[in-house]
């Protein structure tokens, strides 16, 4: 009976003589559940088609006067892997627009999507499906000729190129 709770196990085993307490019977069945592997398909792209975005948070940095938060900006481009990771003290809207422009000259050009992890700087609200993009970000796609796309919240398989790239420089 595979499909069967420890609850319901339980009450059969106590309506027949059965003595013990419930987690004795949890622990004795837990071994015995087939743990269910979610599969993810590989997300393939060609090249020059996507590209991921995201931030990281680093420790503070001591500088004269104080510490300073900092920030790490990085863009990792789906087929080739190839990163460009800039750090800064801020997550302003500015800053945020500035690293795209360097980093589409530092790759030469820019991809025809990127896909963003609902950062602020990018995605202002959400609803379901429905996406509300940053309006400075919108007119930056459109000077440089790139979609925007919005991961699906808690869908890390989806963005797991940046993520990897920031684990890296970590």
């Amino acid at each position: 009976y595979p499909k069967i709770t420890g609850t319901q196990l339980f009450r059969i085993l106590k309506d027949r003589g059965y003595t013990g307490s419930i987690n004795t019977v949890r622990r004795a069945i837990r071994p015995l559940r087939v743990s269910k592997v979610k599969a993810y398909k590989p997300m393939q792209y060609p090249a020059g088609f996507q590209g991921q975005v995201d931030w990281a948070h680093f420790p503070a940095i001591k500088v004269v006067g104080g510490e300073r938060k900092l920030y790490l900006f990085v863009m990792v481009l789906s087929w080739s892997r190839t990163m460009f990771a800039r750090f800064t003290f801020d997550q302003k809207t500015d800053s945020f627009l500035r690293m795209h422009e360097q980093a589409f000259e530092y790759f030469g050009g820019s991809p025809k999507e990127l896909l963003y992890d609902n950062l602020k700087s990018a995605v202002i609200q959400r609803y379901k499906d429905k996406v509300q993009f940053n309006p400075q970000l919108l007119e930056l796609s459109a000077l440089y000729g790139f979609d925007l796309q919005a991961a699906k919240p808690y869908s890390g398989n989806q963005k797991g190129r940046v993520e990897r790239a920031i684990r890296y420089v970590r």
